[in-house]
């Protein structure tokens, strides 16, 4: 296990396929840095497009609700601590 969360045979496995969904959803605005970070992502939290674990959105990712609580799962956390960030909160757009 590299990660904890994957062994690297299926590691490898996921990000090929997050490349190739990632591409198929963005159609080509993936940079290079957007690329690596796909790949870091993935390898350090075992995330997956493919479940909707993140997003492409505004040139980054963004790691989804469902994504973080599938990565509690896996570290067997006993909970998350949220926090409102009034800034980017949007009552009108429901944010």
């Amino acid at each position: 296990m590299k990660n904890g969360i994957v062994d690297t045979s299926e590691l490898g496995s996921l990000v090929r396929k997050n490349f190739r969904l990632a591409r198929r959803w963005a159609a080509g605005r993936l940079g290079t840095a957007a690329k690596d970070r796909l790949r870091d992502l993935t390898k350090t939290f075992g995330f997956s497009v493919g479940r909707g674990d993140f997003y492409y959105l505004d040139g980054g990712w963004y790691i989804t609700h469902a994504g973080l609580l599938r990565l509690a799962q896996r570290k067997r956390c006993t909970g998350i601590h949220v926090q409102q960030v009034r800034q980017f909160c949007d009552p009108a757009m429901a944010r």
